[in-house]
């Protein structure tokens, strides 16, 4: 994954996108396009696509219990919600809805919406 870093995006990686008038708009990659610094931890990083995909297929093999840059029992603890609440001890958000036909668990914040696993569970 050498293409992350961490504010907002090169003008050649996937751009943040805002609604309006229900639609997605593109927002120019600038430093007031990323997430505000104060989430920055949790939704500051950017990556090109085929190094997202990276990170999201290790997470979608940990979860059906493969080892691979982590073991899955951690990926298993990272995926498991805090008591009462959506959010994992990964900082994902992980909930039941109709569309995914179980658990959908991915992150979502106002400028960045990515789910990560879809399960019949």
């Amino acid at each position: 994954m050498k293409s992350c870093g961490f504010g907002a995006p090169n003008k050649d990686e996937p751009w943040p996108h805002e609604t309006k008038n229900n639609l997605p708009f593109p927002v120019t990659p600038s430093f007031y396009a990323g997430n505000p610094t104060t989430v920055a931890p949790a939704g500051g990083v950017h990556c090109s696509l085929p190094d997202w995909s990276k990170f999201i297929l290790a997470h979608i093999d940990g979860y059906n219990g493969k080892d691979n840059i982590l073991k899955a029992r951690t990926y298993q603890k990272l995926h498991t919600v805090y008591p009462g609440q959506d959010y994992t001890y990964g900082a994902w958000i992980k909930v039941k809805r109709d569309w995914a036909g179980g658990e959908a668990m991915g992150e979502a914040l106002d400028k960045v919406i990515g789910v990560l696993i879809r399960s019949q569970k």
